[in-house]
């Protein structure tokens, strides 16, 4: 049963708060989207929640990858705590992993959620300070019921059906315990705390919002899906704009010959047919370990464009600089060909920090020819240098002999110009992008290189 505010005006409001949340949440929903969400609950009622949550996520929802902030906002203004009146707090722990093993060989899922609020009621709360409220620990639950043990339990009990059968069971019923300890504990936070600050720190946003910078490794095998195709739309926006740039040329010849359908008049000029040329890119990107996080979606973006665009011409760097194109055609692996950039010793010397002044420097002195007017140049840094001086005239020098020449930064704007950061002085010299995560590459891609 749904527990929030039963009259019209109180559901309209709490459906208007979960849109909200969503779309604080880098989940766009439109007006349309939300009439058909209040039209949905208006014909199915509210009297089952999740006939609410599936009606709600079908109208509010386009992307599968939302789901899973979708149900957390959803259980937070839309639900409320299991009644832990129904669970003893006392449960313990070798009678809860029995019980628990039982249902996750069987595949008793219902049971296991069940069992998961049992364990948050009897180990999750967290031991309060004097005059604050007491709170709860997903961890500190999970710590305390112990996955290896009750894993075992369920293997080692009496086999029917099959040792690999009854492990797969196993592990995927841990899954939703796991999942649904973190929900019971989200819940009865909100509850304790507000619904609202728990939407604002308790629940990821999608992952098109999440930082390159913060990201674990599960999260950056899900933003390599996503960026793969916004590379292709890269290379293909570079042959557009290069395709665009030949325009103009007029064909006086075939001009004048077409005009002769229109009494001589050249109605219609007719350009020059010209044989199309594969895009050139250069790409200079900061491998060192300040941006490790953003390295990794450098790997992800530099693989996908390297597949629709051939002239690519590849240069890391840290505090020095040094061609690796070979490796980019050379290496499958995005992790391989991490690896590969990184370990390599002709781009560190010294110190070995980042030094970006001394980089175009030695770009210009050395590898400079590798840009042409035809060429677009991609730099993918922090801009910070570690106190060295920046060289901002070098860069203007790389910039004036390419066609275009874009700066994707990964920090906050509100950080460039802070600390060692040359950005703010490295940005009035070139086009400098934040770009900290999918949602900024994608309004990169499409407002400047489409737009």
């Amino acid at each position: 049963m749904i527990t929030a505010t039963q009259d019209d005006r109180g559901l309209t409001a709490t459906l208007l708060t979960l849109v909200s949340s969503l779309r604080d949440k880098g989940i766009p929903v439109g007006t349309g989207e939300t009439l058909d969400a209040a039209n949905a609950m208006v014909a199915l009622g509210v009297s089952d929640r999740d006939t609410v949550r599936e009606a709600l996520k079908a109208t509010l929802i386009r992307r599968g990858g939302d789901q899973t902030t979708f149900d957390a906002l959803f259980d937070l203004w839309f639900g409320g705590p299991s009644d832990s009146d129904r669970y003893p707090a006392d449960a313990s722990v070798d009678d809860l992993n029995a019980r628990l093993a039982r249902a996750l060989r069987t595949g008793d899922i219902r049971t296991v959620e069940r069992l998961a609020v049992v364990a948050v009621e009897a180990h999750g709360r967290v031991a309060k300070s004097r005059g604050s409220l007491s709170a709860w620990s997903a961890l500190q639950t999970l710590g305390a019921v112990g996955r290896d043990e009750v894993l075992t339990l369920a293997r080692g009990l009496d086999d029917e059906v099959g040792g690999s059968i009854i492990a797969a069971r196993s592990s995927r019923g841990w899954d939703v315990f796991s999942q649904r300890i973190q929900r019971e504990v989200r819940l009865r936070t909100g509850a304790q705390k507000g619904a609202q600050r728990v939407a604002d720190y308790g629940v990821l946003a999608n992952i098109n919002r999440r930082d390159f910078l913060n990201a674990s490794a599960d999260e950056l095998e899900q933003i390599q899906r996503l960026v793969s195709p916004l590379a292709r739309q890269i290379a293909s926006a570079m042959s557009l704009k290069s395709h665009q740039s030949r325009r103009g040329h007029i064909d006086v010849r075939r001009t004048m010959r077409a005009a002769l359908s229109t009494g001589g008049i050249p109605v219609k000029p007719v350009a020059k047919r010209r044989r199309p040329t594969r895009p050139r890119l250069v790409v200079l990107c900061d491998v060192s370990g300040s941006v490790a996080g953003f390295s990794g979606f450098t790997s992800m973006l530099l693989a996908g464009i390297a597949q629709s665009v051939r002239q690519v011409r590849l240069y890391p760097f840290v505090n020095r600089v040094a061609e690796s194109t070979g490796l980019l055609r050379q290496t499958r692996s995005p992790d391989a060909f991490l690896t590969g950039l990184v370990d390599d010793p002709r781009i560190r010397s010294g110190h070995g920090n980042s030094d970006y002044g001394q980089v175009f420097e030695e770009f210009c002195e050395q590898h400079l020819a590798a840009v042409s007017p035809r060429t677009t140049v991609l730099i993918l840094g922090d801009a910070r240098s570690n106190g060295r001086p920046p060289c901002t005239g070098a860069l203007r020098e790389i910039a004036a002999r390419a066609r275009r020449l874009y700066w994707l930064n990964p920090e906050r704007f509100a950080l460039w110009g802070t600390g060692d950061s040359h950005a703010s002085e490295y940005a009035t010299a070139v086009a400098m992008h934040e770009c900290r995560n999918v949602a900024q590459l994608e309004h990169f891609v499409r407002r400047t290189l489409t737009g």
